[in-house]
């Protein structure tokens, strides 16, 4: 493997004096015994960073990091690819959230920290495209629909206008003459995104980051990464030692955390060190639509509907929803799909074989119902010719913020995206890139570091 040291035959020679310290370099068949030095004479090639989880963020990390890093810097990007069949993958227990075609794209937000991060990612779009020669990113536009002068219309307008988001707010009449599909009641307001909004497919965004990656010289490996621990030379340098699936060893000066919802499922953490996150699970409902009603459609936007300070909903409308507009998936039916943006629908994760067992399934099948009824309510002039439930997992933190810090020297972190990284994953993953090229341990990103600080759990390792 071109720039690791995974390669090395177990057979090199030692001296007498570095026989113990062969153990580490190595790997022992009982890695508790391991030792923790190495003798830095006897190194070979190691990889500068190596990011862990390839996903979105850590697939944009890798982008950005290749393109640091041009003057000779060796960087890899490890994680396993999407199976072909997850509901059937039997084998597999680590599994992504980018295996899917829509999620909403707008800088438009009630938090401004998520939409600086949001506009500038999505600023970088058009660029990726060129670059990767792979489309992604389709400008359907975005809407809010709540309450008039509601709290998520007064926080929305705040927080975007604070990062210069272009928005229209359009009352009532407004809202119902630009979307004439949509059911908008007299005490309704929207908050319309029309340009630089809309969605993304995050399967062909984690394609084209890769590519970028790839080409800039970032070694992709298809693995997963069971262990990684921290050695010392005899120079007092500290680097990690990283164990794959398959046996294989690695070496990096610095790794990078990418691992989502999977991070504490594998030894990759120091000991007593545990993320203060939550593993919440989603179900979404795709509707089959045909393509008379898609053209009916046609321009629709991407659309965030809350009716919490609503006084009264039909039965099994819920209070807040997200809603893509139709999109052709890859077996080459046309989709329209609903989530739950709120804590309805949702069930707390704990375990990986929870984890592996939600991935593999198809959700909570009494979510069924209550989305179908929503997207019924919001959208008209459809008739739905099949429905699937799908599952996926949200990270989530108690700030709803991200987890970009490092724990030592050379390990690192980014994850906890809340629901909300898939649009911003660019911008997240620049930032990851210049924390973990940092040698001096400065931040240079103009976001202060106290926003991204990561937050351990009561010590649970023994």
């Amino acid at each position: 493997m071109i720039g690791s040291v995974a390669a090395m035959d177990a057979s090199t020679s030692y001296s007498n004096t570095d026989s113990q310290n062969k153990m580490s370099l190595i790997g022992p068949q009982n890695p508790k015994n391991a030792f923790k030095t190495m003798p830095c004479s006897k190194r070979i090639s190691m990889y500068d960073v190596c990011i862990v989880g390839a996903g979105m963020i850590g697939s944009a990390t890798a982008k950005h990091l290749s393109e640091i890093s041009r003057t000779g810097k060796k960087i890899c990007l490890i994680g396993p690819s999407e199976p072909k069949n997850r509901y059937n993958a039997t084998e597999r227990d680590i599994f992504g959230s980018y295996y899917d075609e829509g999620r909403i794209a707008r800088a438009t937000d009630s938090n401004p920290v998520w939409a600086k991060l949001a506009k500038r990612s999505i600023a970088a779009y058009k660029k990726l495209e060129q670059q990767s020669g792979i489309q992604f990113f389709s400008e359907a536009g975005y809407v809010v629909i709540a309450k008039n002068d509601s709290t998520c219309i007064k926080e929305t307008i705040a927080a975007s206008k604070s990062c210069h988001a272009e928005f229209e707010v359009l009352d009532s009449k407004g809202s119902k003459k630009q979307f004439p599909f949509l059911n908008i009641t007299d005490d309704d307001q929207c908050i319309f995104e029309k340009e630089s909004s809309g969605h993304v497919s995050p399967r062909k965004l984690v394609q084209a980051l890769r590519l970028v990656a790839k080409q800039n010289g970032c070694d992709i490996i298809d693995e997963v990464v069971d262990d990684i621990r921290e050695i010392t030379d005899n120079n007092a340098e500290r680097f990690s030692e990283i164990t794959l699936s398959s046996g294989q060893k690695l070496f990096s000066h610095k790794v990078l955390l990418a691992t989502g919802a999977f991070t504490t499922f594998r030894n990759l953490l120091p000991k007593h060190v545990e993320p203060d996150v939550n593993l919440k699970s989603a179900t979404v409902l795709r509707v089959e639509i045909d393509d008379h009603d898609a053209a009916s459609l046609r321009n629709m936007p991407s659309i965030y509907f809350n009716q919490e300070e609503s006084q009264c909903l039909p039965h099994n409308v819920l209070r807040r929803m997200y809603i893509l507009p139709p999109i052709r998936y890859p077996d080459g039916k046309i989709y329209i799909k609903i989530g739950c943006s709120g804590s309805d629908l949702k069930i707390t994760l704990t375990t990986a074989r929870e984890m592996a067992d939600w991935f593999r399934g198809q959700g909570y099948p009494g979510a069924k119902v209550p989305l179908l009824t929503t997207l019924q309510h919001v959208v008209k002039g459809f008739t739905p010719r099949s429905t699937t439930l799908d599952t996926c997992v949200t990270t989530t933190t108690p700030t709803s913020r991200l987890y970009i810090d490092m724990l030592s020297p050379t390990l690192g972190v980014a994850l906890g995206g809340n629901g909300w990284a898939a649009k911003s994953c660019i911008e997240i993953g620049k930032i990851a890139a210049l924390m973990v090229t940092s040698d001096s341990g400065h931040w240079t990103y103009d976001i202060p570091r106290e926003n991204f600080l990561f937050t351990p759990k009561t010590i649970s390792k023994l």
